[in-house]
This record gives C-alpha cells, structure tokens and sequence, in this order.
C-alpha cells in the first residue's frame, strides 16, 4: 500500500504525472490497472488543488504592477 502512496504523490509533481508514475508503479510490482488507478486519482486531485488555488493567487499576485502589465498584454 505504501507504494500506491509514492504512484499517488508522484503522479501529483507536475514534471512527472502518468509518464514516470505509471511505468515507475508497474516497476514496482503494483498491477498495471491499479497504477493506473493511483495516478489518475493523484493527478485529478492536484488539478482540483491547483483550479482551486488559482484565484487566491491571481488576487495576490495582481497586486504587482508587472503581473499587471505582463497579464494585461496576454489578455
């Protein structure tokens, strides 16, 4: 069970995701499906941490005139 748990947070690092914590859980000797099971639910969680992060973030940081004006040119 400790490994799901290295696949779950591993699967959470945004340079790694499904690519190295899918191989990397099979490695390990965890079932294919349920490696597969593991990193999906850490990436899905980390999109909801991220998604909800986001406007608590954009609040602080739009509080720098270059964020202003780095984010005014995007938009």
């Amino acid at each position: 069970m400790l490994q799901g748990l290295y696949i779950f947070v591993l699967a959470m690092l945004p340079i790694a995701e499904l690519r190295v914590s899918i191989p990397l859980g099979i490695a390990l000797g965890i079932e294919p499906w349920l490696a597969f099971f593991y990193s999906i639910l850490g990436n899905g969680v980390a999109a909801v941490v991220v998604a909800f992060l986001l406007p608590f973030a954009y609040r602080i940081l739009y509080r720098f005139h270059w964020v202003q004006i780095i984010w005014d040119k995007l938009a």
